[in-house]
């Protein structure tokens, strides 16, 4: 499991992709969240004051329901952030 209690900073949060890429659940706060925008059908969100429940309820989640998360965590990130996929984008801005 991984923990992305970001409360301030700025840029993405790269580390999230490694996160989510690895095929681990993946805790984030909202803030940790920026400029990636997983939904919360594949990462698990919470704010601060919310951040140990989570955790806990994390935990206590059921196998089934966790591994589709990170299953889905995993999709979004090849489908939107993988290599190729960036340098379709790229190459795309670059022809228009």
């Amino acid at each position: 499991m991984a923990l992305n209690p970001m409360f301030s900073g700025s840029g993405s949060n790269l580390k999230m992709l490694d996160y989510t890429a690895s095929g681990v659940p993946v805790l984030t706060t909202p803030f940790g969240n920026r400029g990636l925008e997983f939904p919360e059908s594949a990462v698990w969100i919470a704010e601060t004051e919310h951040f140990a429940k989570a955790l806990q309820k994390l935990i206590a989640s059921d196998d089934d329901a966790r591994q589709a998360q990170v299953e889905r965590a995993r999709e979004l990130t090849e489908k939107h952030f993988s290599w190729p996929q960036a340098v379709k984008r790229l190459a795309a801005e670059l022809s228009s």
